[in-house]
């Protein structure tokens, strides 16, 4: 099935267009599991949720949409995996207007949610395509190995035309600025554990973005795709040194 098929179904058996002031999506694997329960908890209750499992095997496609209240739960099947066009797949299921896209080892802050809310319905009636925000990133005490906090595009307008793009470190805002729309910023705070984990994780998820951004060449003729393409070599080689250390 496919995300338009899909979505023509949810809405079919449970018409929720403009029930909610925001969607949450979020693409996960079997081992974001352990993060996903705590993510969920950290979200406002009166938003509508996506939540797609990424499968391997298949053509790129969405299945087993199925709606469950607010929340949506799929499955992307993928042969060759592709983080953007899971993001695409996954947001072209949401019924409201804005979207904030959340991976499972984020966490919003409970005292922020109103707020947020209150950005979403002035961001639907701005001339603004998307707001920025500060993902901010723990540090690992134990490997004394830290992450920069970053200003992302998380939240956006519902436009088929706003789409992500990039096989990794996806990028949002790059279509919203093609639109010629604005991109605001706001002060919500969003709070990223997933590199507070052991040293010899970090290198395999590492050393998997850089493989995938090796097929990817064309993409990195783009100064935003190149530049993390080399920081996160970089990264790669100051955990080999750590990783020779502790042997």
């Amino acid at each position: 099935m496919s995300a338009i098929d899909a979505l023509k179904d949810i809405k079919n058996n449970l018409d929720e267009i403009g029930k909610y002031p925001i969607t949450f999506c979020c693409i996960y694997k079997d081992d974001d599991l352990i993060y996903l329960k705590d993510m969920l908890l950290s979200l406002p209750e009166n938003c509508e949720i996506i939540l797609m499992k990424t499968v391997v095997g298949g053509l790129n496609q969405v299945v087993n949409a199925k709606r469950n209240g607010r929340k949506v739960y799929a499955e992307w099947h993928y042969d060759n995996f592709n983080y953007s066009a899971a993001r695409n797949a996954c947001k072209a299921l949401a019924t409201s207007r804005v979207i904030f896209s959340i991976d499972a080892d984020e966490r919003l802050l409970k005292h922020q949610n109103e707020e947020l809310i209150k950005y979403a319905l002035e961001l639907d009636k701005s001339d603004f395509g998307g707001l920025a925000l500060w993902v901010v990133s723990l540090t690992d005490r134990q490997t004394q190995y830290s992450c920069d906090s970053v200003l992302r595009v998380r939240i956006f307008k519902n436009n088929p035309e706003i789409r992500w793009i990039g096989i990794v470190h996806e990028n949002v805002e790059m279509t919203i600025r093609d639109m010629n729309l604005k991109i605001g910023h706001s002060p919500i705070l969003l709070h990223h554990i997933g590199y507070n984990i052991g040293i010899n994780e970090h290198y395999e998820k590492v050393k998997e973005r850089i493989e995938l951004q090796r097929n990817d060449l064309e993409s990195l003729s783009n100064d935003y795709f190149f530049d993390n393409f080399c920081n996160d070599v970089q990264t790669f080689k100051n955990i080999e040194r750590m990783r020779a250390k502790n042997e």
